[in-house]
């Protein structure tokens, strides 16, 4: 929160999980205590949320700091449920200290309208898609812990299709900073809610291109490679709210099913960020489109159920039979990391892929003017690490099994050490290597994520503490999360600001943070459409441990290939990976062997 917000203090606040805290001399001091504070009285296990007023103790004995503390109401309808994600995005944020202070319970049914024959296939399609979907399978407010909370039923007015909460209910408002609609249709005279934030509300598609519903329906149909999601400050004007948060998620080719559930794994952390844009007066610009979608007639359902069943056979066919032929490659020319650059292969030099394995990929790694590369065992299908002295490979012996990759080299204290993603079997691992390059039986596991998966994770260094950017295996392709730590073998907390992208162009990591002229980049893959088709270019603008913010500045593609997916610019020299398809009867079998 900014230090020159509008609100009003009322009570202490931690933030993202105790792990937040501002002080005007001592905020480091103040993370510390907050952060064993929170780890000791906080019992994540059981899904419930211990009163704030344990977690916040030291902070209040101490005296160091002001705190902002968000009142809600929660607006959900008369069978008291909300969603598995509507929970998921609420837990985040009473975790981080706000509170839920009155439930607004809505009776009776929202405007249904008349169902018409013209719609029977989109019902169906829809019913298919849903069904036992976990992410909006219903749960329980009373999952929440807010048995305190004032609850207050009302009747629901109608007027068409729009609702109307009664004035009488209304004035139960005044000590809520914002409303969260999880219940009741389109809600009419909302100038009415005068709450310091109004009320909040989701809408599943990028207002610019998709008003209206059904929601991923319309996006899959016109074969967007993305779909939006934001969280608004909702007025009269249909999806036409103030824009307090904004997530993108991958739209799936073969799966209506699957692209509705990358949505709503992008909805749950926007809730929080938009209450803390709310206090920090942020508003995301966009267009309104003026086309507003309607439900899709038989017809078109029918058109989509048929272009995806084509994508999944095309699929199937891809994986069973097609290998991508990665080569790692280092680039001849000098690149503006600020700029759309397109290369051409010529301007390259490719590595050769030595014998017994398919290709070399994630170029991410340099030590004593050697690359350390992935290589793909070709009887295995599992990726090991081999390293590239300028006329030949070794395969290092790391000691771990299963599938390894993009093996970053850390330096810490006069010792090197390989940092190789291995998430399909390991909690991200240092190996310590000798001053010959080579791994020796030292590993150190990063401290507190024992028992978390990392994809790509990436460790870089500044004003002495330790960053780790990385993606979980379920949902790296369009998530980015952070961490940090005052020391390489210490703890290792979810950054306050995390995640730090919900973008599938931007998300994934894609190589080492690079320094350059006073400025700080950080390479992405862009998984938007196909696993590794270009790299996007992000300048950090500011980095602390409890601050992020980046801009995308530039971008890297291939003109007659497909990539990158790794850059690795050291020492004057810039090494990334490419490939071609070709044809191999054993792909799929390579591939399904990889995953057993």
């Amino acid at each position: 929160m900014n230090a020159g917000s509008s609100m009003k203090p009322r009570k202490a606040q931690v933030k993202d999980k105790g792990l937040w805290a501002k002080s005007w001399d001592f905020g480091d001091l103040v993370i510390d205590i907050c952060r064993l504070s929170f780890l000791g009285l906080v019992d994540l296990g059981n899904g419930k949320r211990i009163c704030s007023a344990r977690i916040l103790w030291p902070i209040k004995v101490l005296n160091l700091c002001e705190y902002c503390f968000v009142h809600l109401a929660l607006l959900v309808d008369g069978d008291e449920t909300i969603t598995n994600w509507q929970f998921h995005a609420l837990q985040k944020v009473l975790l981080a200290g706000h509170t839920i202070d009155l439930i607004l319970i809505a009776n009776g049914t929202g405007y249904a309208g008349k169902k018409r024959l013209d719609h029977a296939a989109y019902y169906l399609f829809a019913i298919i898609n849903r069904f036992k979907m976990k992410p909006i399978a219903r749960t329980g407010i009373s999952s929440l812990g807010t048995d305190s909370a004032k609850k207050i039923r009302f009747d629901r007015k109608y007027k068409g299709a729009w609702e109307f909460i009664p004035d009488e209910v209304l004035t139960n408002l005044k000590d809520i900073d914002v409303v969260i609609k999880f219940g009741m249709g389109l809600l009419a005279d909302t100038e009415k809610i005068t709450t310091e934030f109004g009320i909040l509300s989701y809408h599943h598609g990028d207002p610019s291109k998709y008003r209206g519903r059904p929601a991923g329906f319309w996006e899959c149909l016109n074969s967007e490679r993305i779909m939006g999601v934001i969280v608004q400050q909702i007025s009269n004007t249909l999806d036409g709210g103030a824009i307090k948060a904004i997530g993108y998620s991958r739209v799936e080719k073969t799966s209506y099913r699957k692209t509705l559930s990358n949505v709503y794994e992008t909805s749950i952390p926007l809730l929080l960020k938009a209450i803390e844009n709310c206090d920090s007066n942020i508003v995301i610009s966009s267009e309104l489109s003026r086309e507003t979608y309607r439900l899709p007639r038989n017809r078109v359902v029918t058109k989509l159920v048929f272009k995806q069943s084509k994508s999944l056979l095309q699929k199937l066919i891809y994986g069973a039979f097609v290998q991508k032929k990665w080569s790692v490659a280092q680039v001849d020319r000098i690149l503006n990391l600020e700029d759309d650059t397109i290369l051409d292969s010529k301007e390259m030099s490719r590595l050769p892929v030595p014998k017994g394995y398919i290709f070399s990929a994630d170029a991410v790694g340099i030590l004593n003017n050697r690359i350390y590369c992935e290589l793909l065992d070709r009887k295995s299908g599992f990726g090991e690490i081999g390293i590239w002295d300028g006329a030949n490979w070794e395969i290092l012996e790391t000691g771990i099994q299963g599938h390894k990759s993009y093996p970053q080299i850390v330096s810490n204290d006069g010792k090197n050490y390989l940092f190789p993603e291995v998430s399909s079997t390991n909690s991200p691992v240092l190996i310590e290597i000798d001053s010959s390059g080579f791994p020796t039986t030292n590993r150190v596991y990063l401290g507190n994520q024992q028992d978390s998966r990392h994809v790509d994770g990436t460790l870089f260094k500044i004003n002495n503490y330790w960053y780790l950017f990385s993606g979980n295996r379920e949902k790296s392709h369009q998530q980015l999360d952070l961490y940090y730590s005052d020391n390489l073998f210490g703890e290792f907390y979810l950054h306050p600001k995390s995640p730090i992208s919900l973008d599938p162009r931007n998300s994934r990591m894609a190589g080492p943070i690079f320094e350059y002229s006073g400025r700080i980049y950080r390479f992405s893959q862009d998984c938007s459409e196909k696993y590794g088709s270009r790299i996007n270019i992000n300048r950090i603008n500011q980095i602390s441990i409890s601050e992020y913010q980046e801009n995308l500045v530039g971008s890297l593609q291939i003109e007659d290939a497909i990539g990158p997916h790794s850059l690795l610019v050291e020492g004057g020299k810039i090494w990334i990976d490419l490939y071609k398809e070709s044809f191999d009867i054993k792909a799929g079998l390579r591939r399904l062997k990889s995953k057993i």
